[in-house]
C-alpha cells in the first residue's frame, strides 16, 4: 500500500506509478479534486503530458481560489508551485447541472462535451460519480480499520 504524505509534494509521482502498475492504457483518470491529504495535489496536466492518459476532476463543492491562495500562501515556502496547479485546474472547470444541482468539473486531455456525458453515465445514485463514490467509501472504511488497528 502507498500513502502520500500530507501537505507533501508526491501526489502526481504516485498516482502516475499506480496508473503504470495498474496499466494506464486506454482509460480516463477521474479525479475527486485536485488537493488530498491537506495540500498535497495531483496533477492531471502532467499527467496527460507523461502518459497521454486524459482526466476529468470532479468537484464536489465550490472552491474559491482567494481562500486556497491565502491557505497556501499563509503556510508553505512552496505556495506557487502548488498554486500553480490548483489554480489551473480551477480556472479551467465547467459548470453543469444535473438533478442533484449544480456540479464542477475540469476535462484534461478530453472534450469537454465527452466529460459531460461520462461523468453523467456514472451518477448513478448520487451526483458524484459512482466510482468515486465507491472510492470514497473504501478509502474511509480502510482508514478507520488501519487507525482502529494502530497501523495508521
Amino acid at each position: 500500500m502507498e500513502y502520500i504524505l500530507v501537505d507533501g509534494l508526491d501526489g502526481t509521482d504516485k498516482a502516475i506509478a499506480l496508473m503504470e502498475n495498474l496499466g494506464y492504457r486506454d482509460s480516463i483518470a477521474l479525479l475527486d479534486g485536485v488537493t488530498y491529504a491537506g495540500f498535497n495535489f495531483i496533477d492531471p496536466y502532467r499527467i496527460y503530458r507523461e502518459t497521454s492518459t486524459p482526466a476529468i476532476i470532479f468537484y464536489r463543492h465550490k472552491l474559491s481560489l482567494d481562500r486556497i491562495k491565502n491557505a497556501l500562501y499563509k503556510n508553505f515556502n512552496d505556495a506557487i508551485t502548488r498554486y500553480q496547479v490548483i489554480e489551473k485546474c480551477l480556472v479551467n472547470k465547467v459548470s453543469f447541472s444535473t438533478q442533484w444541482g449544480i456540479y464542477e468539473y475540469t476535462a484534461v486531455g478530453i472534450d469537454v462535451v465527452y466529460a459531460r456525458k461520462i461523468i453523467t453515465q456514472l451518477e448513478l445514485y448520487s451526483p458524484e460519480p459512482e466510482p468515486l463514490r465507491i472510492a470514497d467509501i473504501i478509502a474511509s472504511k480502510t482508514a478507520r480499520l488501519l487507525y482502529e488497528n494502530n497501523k495508521l
